[in-house]
């Protein structure tokens, strides 16, 4: 899912809503709030929002007059939703090695993301194959008449 909400100058009251509307929305992917005008407190606001979402993979905040100001608060994004692979922020008035820094950050989101499908595709492939070779050695997988022992308390 895509909300595009480029090229609206939303202002605060068509930002907010539209914020609200990102933060309740659990299928969101992408977010672009680019050629908007966004201020500092915008960007902070958007921060708050995708620093919990939890299917949220992009943002692009292109060509807004962003400034070093707002960085701070989009590292700590990174650094805390992990999930952010993608922050897009050309046409910014941010400077180039703050953007190689953001950069940075977004590159080790994606490493840790493929990581983690990778282990996940990993102990899926395994799963897979023990249920295969021997689905009774499985947990919660006894046969009937296998177990032949008692319980504490005689259960």
């Amino acid at each position: 899912r895509v909300f595009d909400f480029s090229k609206n100058f939303l202002g605060s009251k068509g930002f907010d809503p539209a914020l609200e509307t990102a933060r309740n929305n659990m299928k969101l992917e992408r977010l672009d709030f680019s050629d908007n005008w966004l201020t500092k407190d915008s960007v902070l606001k958007i921060v708050k929002v995708a620093i919990r979402h939890p299917t949220l993979t992009s943002i692009n905040l292109s060509n807004n007059p962003l400034h070093l100001s707002c960085c701070k608060a989009l590292l700590h994004l990174l650094q805390r939703n992990a999930n952010i692979t993608e922050l897009q922020l050309e046409g910014t008035e941010i400077v180039p090695a703050m953007k190689e820094r953001i950069a940075r950050e977004v590159e080790a989101n994606r490493t840790r993301t493929a990581d983690e499908k990778a282990k996940l595709l990993q102990f899926e492939a395994e799963h897979r194959m023990r249920k295969a070779l021997a689905p009774e050695l499985l947990p919660g997988n006894v046969a009937v008449g296998e177990w032949k022992g008692e319980t504490a308390g005689g259960c």
